[in-house]
């Protein structure tokens, strides 16, 4: 009974022993369960935080937080962040391809790729053309502090139409996006950079409508007499003399293709340029060039086609400069019209030929005060329609007071160019669009005449003001505000350093 017992008491110390045992690993069990679901909970709200901050990020890249909270350009008053910088950059660029689009291959740009693997055939270091553009962007930023600096100090601000400007630009904006099926965001992105919001587009139009204002009113403040254009051109009796010409280049081409233009050849030719004394003659002898020697393999060259090129080499009213060894000839005294000009290269592979047609001189014609009202297509829906409203404006100009004062008024209301009151002054030849320059300097043209021209920007309702300076003082007026200019903007570097942060600049993703 004894033993009966005490094997009952160690079957029960052994159940119990076990019953411990199976609570304990239970308990721990448990335990590794709670640990699980904590470390699992740790992860997922790590995940989640992680999921949050890549998010996070990628909406404050995209919305331009970095780029606006990195400043690459700063001068006393004012900084150019990143989003600045990105909108500047991009401008230049969108400029570039709006001038040379069709020409790119010839630059060497593939705007599918990265412009910081392109090189730039403009540098000689090997530098890209992310650097052309980002050293035009500098210099442009740097200017637009510099006077916006000088603005302040002179106390310039902006006006309720320079932010009409800037409400009328951003609205141009709307309008190209929503011709383009896409958002204003999604067109402001792909004009100026990842991260480039209106708010960055307006801040830009800002400073430049600044910069603009301070400009303006320092070259506007340069005035001279006629006493001081006329010592002008005593000091500089040749700077300002112009004469028209009609000039070409014959070159070699020995050995080349059959039917090369020999050595003998050209000099025969220099003979026969010689023996002529009028433009018609002039022309002829390059026309029996071009036809019968330089293009007398070319199939794709029509009779046509060489007079409008012989055409195109007329020169109307060139103007002098000291490395242009014709107007260096054409400038003696002794010169005439119809006088012939011949000149080899050192190499004797070219000879320049040219036929001098109104001898050097000053321009001497008056020059025009006009204002115009530009209304395009785009804006009105056609050109049927921007010429209907042309004549809209023209008719209730004539029916209210008719004066330079109300078309000056409804310039303001309906103009697309920038010019106050729709006003150009001192206009010379050439200097506007040929439709435009034609009807402005249209014999017998007189103050107060009104009409509309069609140029390749739009239709024009148009008003001559007036005439303004001599053309040869207007040229001299324009060399010395040019070097007033140059004096002025060297002191204002010198009084309102920018600074260039180039790791800043180098962060900008473009």
């Amino acid at each position: 009974m004894g033993k009966a017992s005490r094997n009952k008491r160690e079957n029960q110390e052994l159940r119990r022993l076990e019953a411990d045992k199976k609570q304990k690993e239970a308990a721990k069990a448990k335990k590794k369960s709670i640990r699980n679901k904590i470390i699992g909970a740790v992860c997922v709200l790590l995940i989640i935080v992680l999921v949050g901050t890549v998010v996070a990020y990628t909406r404050m890249t995209d919305g331009g937080y970095f780029l606006r909270n990195t400043v690459s350009l700063t001068s006393e008053n004012y900084e150019m962040d990143n989003a600045l910088v990105s909108y500047h950059f991009n401008n230049q660029y969108q400029n570039f391809l709006s001038a040379y689009g069709n020409s790119l291959s010839y630059f060497g740009i593939d705007p599918s790729k990265s412009l910081k693997q392109q090189p730039c055939p403009l540098y000689e270091d090997g530098r890209t053309w992310y650097s052309f553009f980002m050293d035009a962007a500098v210099q442009e930023m740097t200017n637009v502090l510099i006077f916006c600096e000088e603005a302040n100090a002179r106390g310039i601000t902006l006006t309720e139409s320079d932010y009409d400007v800037i409400d009328d630009y951003i609205e141009s904006i709307k309008e190209q996006a929503k011709a383009n099926g896409v958002s204003k965001e999604y067109y402001i992105t792909a004009m100026f950079g990842k991260g480039v919001k209106e708010k960055d587009v307006r801040r830009a139009m800002e400073q430049a409508l600044l910069y603009s204002a301070c400009h303006s009113e320092i070259v506007d403040g340069y005035t001279y007499t006629d006493a001081e254009y006329d010592a002008y051109v005593k000091e500089n009796p040749n700077k300002l003399l112009h004469a028209t010409y009609a000039i070409m280049n014959l070159t070699l081409t020995d050995g080349m293709v059959e039917g090369d233009i020999t050595l003998e050849m050209l000099k025969e030719f220099e003979t026969k340029f010689q023996a002529v004394n009028t433009k018609e003659a002039f022309d002829e002898v390059a026309y029996d060039y071009l036809k019968n020697y330089a293009y007398k393999n070319y199939t794709d060259k029509t009779d046509d086609g060489i007079r409008e090129e012989i055409a195109e080499k007329l020169v109307e009213d060139g103007i002098y400069t000291e490395t242009d060894a014709f107007m260096k000839w054409a400038i003696e005294d002794s010169r005439k019209a119809g006088d012939v000009y011949t000149a080899w290269n050192e190499e004797e592979t070219a000879l320049t030929v040219g036929i001098l047609l109104k001898p050097a001189a000053l321009l001497t014609y008056d020059t025009v005060n006009v204002r115009h009202i530009l209304l395009t297509a785009d804006t009105y829906g056609s050109d049927e329609a921007a010429e209907a409203k042309a004549e809209e404006i023209l008719a209730q100009w004539k029916a209210g007071e008719a004066t330079a004062a109300s078309f000056g008024a409804l310039a303001e209301q309906y103009s697309e160019d920038g010019a106050e009151n729709g006003l150009y002054e001192n206009v010379m030849k050439s200097e506007m669009v040929d439709e435009f320059n034609d009807w402005i300097f249209e014999e017998d043209r007189k103050a107060g005449d009104t009409g509309i021209v069609k140029t390749q920007y739009g239709y024009h309702v148009m008003y001559l003001d007036g005439f303004g300076m001599t053309a040869w003082q207007r040229e001299a007026k324009d060399i010395l505000s040019e070097e007033a200019y140059e004096k002025d903007y060297e002191a204002l570097k010198e009084k309102y350093p920018v600074e260039v942060d180039q790791v800043a600049l180098a962060l900008l993703d473009v």
